[in-house]
């Protein structure tokens, strides 16, 4: 809220002063302000009444300064875009004292919030956010992001269950008075690079980040470290996700679902000693058994009866279970050793009574 004071005038050095407020006396009449915006692309002013660049409010008898609320008819200021305007103002008969100021209005920003590092080739990352440096108006927000290589990494809206396929250029639409903006990235099958992406709104400052495509890696999950013999089948799964490389060593860099427009992904899970165990589907057993990472998701099945993978220990020893496929980049989490413990079977004892 702004407001403008009156009160008795005097000059010192040269300069023209005003005293400590004065109201307007009993009896008197109430003196009518007129303020004025000098940029009507920079802001504008409003009263409960109306929207302009020039508006009115009274200072009554008995006060000596205009209203600071606006339900009582006062006067805001209201930032439009970045920007330098003057606001005035004068009163007829009212002498001119300190009666403008310069303001200037810089614009909000807007940032990437929970970006990703790394994006696997073919897989998508979801439910990050722009937010905005200040809520966004009346009517909403549309926010422009922008890929600088369609060929290598896609952007999307986030809508959950309706997945929407990846392009170069996105809008996130921001409901009024709302603050961010959720979206998907999503890595180009067979390509790999760092890409920079780009948010723009009107009146808001851009954000940037950039983002890694890799390759594509696959986590085991669901194996026991150690089972016995007559243990039942342990259903186990892969994740898939990117990978990356740190002093010498490929890990997995978290599970991503396959991206909607995508391709399913065939991951082969293999035993290394068949006297050890053996892997199981509902098409039947082996040391070589496969499964699919369908689009939307980002593991194999959990359960054989879906189409994942079981593993049946047989004998006593330790065997090493993998997983790979096509283009799945080998990591420290792709491949797990089980060692089976021989159960001794059990007797029952007979107990016998001696004749009578």
């Amino acid at each position: 809220s702004m407001y403008a004071n009156v009160g008795a005038t005097y000059t010192s050095g040269g300069i023209t002063y005003v005293t400590g407020g004065e109201a307007v006396r009993p009896g008197g009449h109430p003196i009518t302000v007129t303020f004025t915006n000098g940029q009507a692309g920079v802001a504008q002013l409003r009263t409960v009444s109306r929207t302009a660049q020039s508006v009115t409010a009274v200072i009554p008898a008995g006060q000596y300064s205009t209203s600071t609320d606006s339900a009582s008819g006062g006067v805001f200021f209201v930032p439009l875009s970045a920007g330098t305007t003057t606001v005035t103002a004068s009163a007829p008969g009212v002498t001119a004292v300190n009666a403008s100021q310069v303001v200037t209005v810089s614009a909000p920003a807007l940032a990437f919030n929970r970006a990703p590092q790394y994006v696997g080739a073919g897989l998508r990352y979801g439910y990050f956010y722009v937010q905005l440096g200040a809520p966004a108006p009346a009517g909403g927000l549309d926010i422009t992001v922008k890929t600088s290589s369609a060929s290598t990494l896609l952007v999307a809206p986030e809508t959950g269950q309706a997945a929407t396929v990846g392009s170069a250029t996105t809008t996130l639409h921001v409901d009024a008075r709302s603050s961010n903006g959720f979206l998907d990235v999503d890595g180009v099958e067979n390509a790999s690079g760092t890409v920079t992406i780009t948010a723009s709104a009107p009146g808001y400052t851009n954000a940037t980040t950039s983002i890694s495509v890799t390759p594509v890696g696959a986590a085991l999950g669901g194996l026991p470290s150690s089972l016995a013999t007559s243990a039942s089948p342990s259903a186990i799964y892969a994740s898939v996700g990117p990978v990356y490389t740190s002093g010498g060593v490929t890990y997995f860099g978290g599970a991503q679902t396959v991206r909607p427009g995508g391709h399913p992904i065939t991951l082969a899970f293999t035993n290394s000693q068949s006297s050890v165990g053996q892997l199981s589907t509902s098409a039947g057993t082996g040391q070589r058994e496969t499964a699919v990472v369908a689009i939307g998701e980002q593991n194999t099945p959990t359960d054989v009866t879906s189409g994942g993978v079981a593993f049946q220990p047989l004998g006593a020893g330790t065997t090493t279970v993998n997983v790979g496929g096509s283009g799945i980049a080998a990591n420290a989490q792709s491949s797990q050793a089980v060692t089976v413990s021989a159960t001794a079977p059990s007797v029952a004892r007979a107990s016998a009574r001696a004749p009578r």
